[in-house]
């Protein structure tokens, strides 16, 4: 809940949080490509008045992570910023895109992710953030059962 509180503040600004407060105050951090957007099987937790909930999951392939623990797919609801900071800007909710991502859990449910417009999420092409993340390492293989 902190982590998500302290987004709140800074989404509210919108100015733009160092990449090391990002980081900090963001539970998984990885750049990957949209490669669809899938029926959701369930509304999004956190869309009741802080979002436009498209009803489709964001999957991503992922091809480095900072931090949390991102496997090379990672999903995520699909919820377009309206007026509260919260979500995806609508212009980067598209197939194809490579974004940078910092996420954080839901005050609603553990086990779904959320971005802020206001620099938690950008096109991995103009995103000088990478630099000063390092390379940051591959995502997590499947486990074999």
């Amino acid at each position: 809940m902190l982590a998500l509180s302290s987004g709140i503040v800074y989404a509210c600004s919108c100015r733009e949080p160092s990449v090391e407060d990002k980081k900090n105050h963001s539970d998984v951090v990885f750049r990957g490509t949209i490669t669809a957007l899938r029926d959701a099987e369930k509304p999004a937790g956190i869309s009741a008045g802080w979002g436009r909930d498209t009803k489709k999951i964001a999957v991503f392939r992922v091809s480095r992570v900072w931090k949390g623990e991102v496997g090379q797919s990672f999903e995520m609801p699909a919820v377009q910023e309206t007026s509260v900071c919260f979500g995806f800007w609508p212009p980067f909710l598209k197939v194809g895109n490579d974004l940078l991502i910092y996420a954080s859990h839901s005050i609603f449910s553990e086990s779904e992710y959320y971005t802020s417009i206001c620099g938690f999420h950008k096109p991995a092409s103009a995103a000088k953030d990478l630099e000063e993340l390092g390379p940051g390492q591959e995502p997590q293989k499947p486990k074999r059962e």
